[in-house]
């Protein structure tokens, strides 16, 4: 599915039965000094040389730094930044997974690796810079950084082998690193690239590619604007219910982006786990409470938006008529911080407001399963919708209001491939305090092709 998740469609395996002999607690490993120190020097050397790259590479500015800057960072105090959108909302988030990745391949816990990235993100801020040290860059690193941190870490440990050898351990060790940097570097000072081991248990991992056409169209207008739609949605664990759940034994994550004439026109990368959860029976059907942590960012024709949220999520699977299912739910999340581009001029390079606010997504699937071996297994129709809401903390006062709405027709014709028939609705509202209000809409009309691995 492209751009944004539908959270728990595909339900026929989240609300698996629980067996009765199900394992309880896995042994934790044991930790010394060095598990703790290491993540911390990792912090240090990423800092060095993602600073490195600015000074001696790119040239740029803020990496002009000496003792003089440091001091004043601590002196002056913290701002709010104003660099780019893609560097505040997509990059950061990606510096901070990295900080968060490396103490997670140091065997530390979620929770503890939390500290790695906010610690990783201020010295980055406090040192690494001649620009005053900023608020939003801390949250932003450190929320979205935990998030992207604990999905690339996951994602690249299921990689890794211990029990291969020769050029497939190679392979595999490489291609970990590729998703997860700091966890490959982690390996190598350990030395566990070259240790032999038992092969892990690895959670169950599920793939949707998806490619085919895009047009998108101004509400009331004739003009239309066609792309090639590359999407990859990834769903990884079950629902099932355990003693031993961890953040992120659940979670899915989605990414996408339109191209035209060699250029991105839009892209989106989304990502929904569940810290916690509890499953319970409500009436006929299969329901389930958990809290949830969310990252996402959307560039699109009339937004773009940038949030790390947590909050509750609601769904439920039921029966209805035959072997047709629905299954339904809201996630309700409260947005740390968040930033949205802005439609008033600013006097600064590129426009956006920074606020908090809300997220809310509701989702509907109605599932038919034909019994099917190969051809025509299932057909599923999507529906969802999500919406988020700011109000400024940086920009122009006022409130901010913009959602993405769904229908999504899914066709499964052989073995793992489909066809997808959909709808896009991106609306916004602008709503400042003291200027006039603006809004606009695009739909889109898309035919995809799917491949279910």
């Amino acid at each position: 599915m492209s751009l944004a998740i539908l959270a728990f469609a595909g339900p026929t395996r989240l609300w698996a039965e629980v067996p009765a002999d199900l394992p309880v607690v896995a042994e934790e490993p044991e930790l010394g000094a060095w598990n703790y120190v290491l993540p911390f020097g990792m912090s240090i050397f990423q800092n060095l040389v993602f600073w490195g790259f600015g000074r001696l590479v790119t040239k740029t500015d803020y990496s002009a730094v000496d003792w003089s800057t440091i001091k004043r960072n601590f002196t002056v105090g913290f701002e709010w930044d104003v660099d780019a959108f893609p560097t505040n909302q997509l990059g950061h988030p990606y510096q901070g997974s990295l900080y968060f990745a490396a103490a997670r391949a140091s065997k530390l816990g979620y929770w503890t690796s939390t500290l790695y990235t906010l610690v990783g993100s201020l010295q980055w801020e406090m040192f690494m810079e001649n620009e005053l040290p900023s608020y939003n860059d801390v949250v932003t690193t450190t929320f979205g950084g935990i998030a992207a941190g604990e999905v690339l870490f996951r994602l690249s440990s299921a990689i890794l082998d211990p029990s291969t050898s020769g050029a497939e351990r190679a392979v595999r060790e490489i291609a970990a690193t590729l998703v997860s940097p700091t966890v490959g570097l982690t390996r190598l000072v350990n030395g566990e690239i070259i240790e032999s081991g038992p092969s892990p248990d690895v959670p169950e991992i599920k793939f949707d590619l998806t490619v085919g056409p895009d047009r998108l169209r101004e509400e009331n207008s004739k003009f239309r604007l066609s792309s090639l739609n590359l999407g990859i949605d990834v769903e990884y664990g079950d629902l099932r219910q355990k003693s031993d759940f961890k953040p992120f034994d659940w979670f899915r994550v989605s990414a996408s982006m339109n191209l035209n004439n060699k250029t991105i026109q839009r892209g989106a990368i989304d990502v929904l786990a569940l810290v916690a959860h509890q499953n319970f029976e409500c009436g006929p059907g299969k329901c389930l409470l958990g809290i949830n942590q969310h990252y996402s960012y959307l560039d699109t024709p009339i937004f773009k938006v940038g949030t790390s949220s947590f909050g509750g999520t609601f769904g439920g699977r039921f029966p209805l008529v035959g072997a047709l299912n629905l299954t339904t739910g809201a996630h309700l999340d409260v947005i740390a911080l968040g930033g949205m581009n802005s439609l008033y001029p600013q006097p600064v390079e590129e426009a956006y407001d920074l606020g908090t606010g809300a997220m809310i997504r509701t989702f509907l699937t109605l599932e038919y399963p034909t019994q099917n071996e190969d051809w025509f297994r299932d057909i599923q129709l999507n529906l969802s919708a999500t919406r988020y809401f700011l109000r400024t903390l940086r920009g122009v006062d006022g409130n901010e209001y913009a959602g993405v709405s769904r229908v999504h027709l899914h066709l499964s014709v052989y073995d793992g491939f489909g066809v997808i028939l959909g709808a896009d609705v991106y609306d916004r509202e602008t709503m400042p305090d003291e200027l006039p209000n603006i809004s606009s809409s695009y739909y889109t009309e898309q035919l995809f092709l799917v491949w279910k691995i």
